[in-house]
């Protein structure tokens, strides 16, 4: 699901993106323990390319064999936060994510 928001701000910071991708990654964590499942280490990094439109990121693999994946930016004054959890490999999910992150790159804000 691909939520945006702007805490009720015109003009929304890079810096208020990671926040929300901070809190996101928690709260993935926090929903992996109510399954009673152990999240894996959380890979968390900042993709440098300025044609991402969501550059924060973030994996995880826990142990019920869910895959979780975490992908947050600013559009149009918009925090868009894309949350992806898989049941079948990180290594098939990365795909998805890249196809959906891609969708939104070349196709964010047009009609299709």
């Amino acid at each position: 699901m691909t939520i945006n928001y702007d805490h009720q701000q015109r003009d929304v910071s890079s810096e208020m993106a990671l926040e929300s991708f901070k809190q996101a990654a928690r709260d993935i964590a926090a929903i992996a323990a109510r399954r009673r499942a152990e999240l894996g280490e959380i890979n968390a990094y900042q993709l440098r390319d300025p044609s991402q439109v969501l550059p924060y990121r973030a994996e995880a693999k826990a142990s019920d064999g869910l895959s979780e994946l975490l992908a947050v930016g600013v559009v149009d004054n918009c925090i868009v936060k894309l949350r992806f959890t898989a049941q079948f490999p990180m290594e098939k999910a990365q795909v998805w994510m890249k196809v959906l992150s891609d969708y939104l790159n070349k196709g964010y804000g047009k009609p299709t």
